[in-house]
């Protein structure tokens, strides 16, 4: 009775062993499984910092040539017909012999239209979009110093203030914009820090010249 009870047991034994095989080469399997899980994981995020590396290394590029850009125009359109609203009123004083007070709503007209204009910005955007609304923008600045040098009327003059200070309000609104859009927000300070530069030695050096 012994030895039929030893063979039970025997197999009972080689059949745990058997198990337990199966669970070591299964639980072996798994964490393989998890471990090139966790490889290729390690391959995406590093994929994805080179990926990001390679974005804002270009976008610095992007970012000098925009920057470059609309510095350049906003100083060569200060130093030309920004700067002679320096000398405006005296100057449409002798134009059309008009008074300092009457020819002064001529330079608010340009301030007050600006305004308006700066509420009314996103309808200039829907309109002609970003790159209508920074030409069109410049344009009116040349417009109104040709109007001066050419024309001595009045109201002509007061409507290509008030056009003008449409222009006013799409460059001063789109150009700022354009340039923090453009550039990573590390550089928000430089960037910035350059246009303005550009805007105020453009003015400052047209105001010396025509002065």
């Amino acid at each position: 009775m012994s030895s039929p009870k030893y063979e039970f047991s025997g197999h009972t034994i080689k059949k745990s062993l058997d198990l337990s095989q199966k669970e070591y080469y299964i639980s072996r399997t798994v964490l393989t499984e998890h471990n090139r899980q966790k490889n290729v994981c390690s391959e995406v995020v590093m994929l994805t910092k080179t990926y990001e590396a390679t974005v804002a290394t270009a976008q610095e590029k992007v970012v000098s040539r925009d920057l470059i850009v609309l510095s350049s125009t906003f100083f060569f359109i200060f130093l030309g017909a920004a700067s002679f609203q320096q000398y405006l009123i005296p100057y449409t004083v002798r134009q059309t012999g008009q008074s300092h007070a009457t020819c002064s709503w001529i330079l608010a007209s340009v301030y007050l239209s600006s305004i308006v204009w700066r509420i009314l910005y996103p309808y200039t955007l829907e309109w002609i979009g970003t790159r209508g609304a920074i030409v069109g923008g410049f344009l009116t600045y040349t417009l109104f110093a040709v109007v001066a040098l050419l024309s001595k009327s009045y109201p002509l003059l007061l409507i290509s203030a008030l056009i003008w200070g449409w222009g006013a309000a799409a460059i001063w609104i789109t150009g700022p914009s354009q340039i923090l859009e453009s550039t990573s927000a590390l550089r928000y300070g430089r960037a910035s820090g350059i246009f303005y530069s550009a805007v105020y030695a453009g003015q400052g050096l047209g105001v010396y010249l025509l002065g």
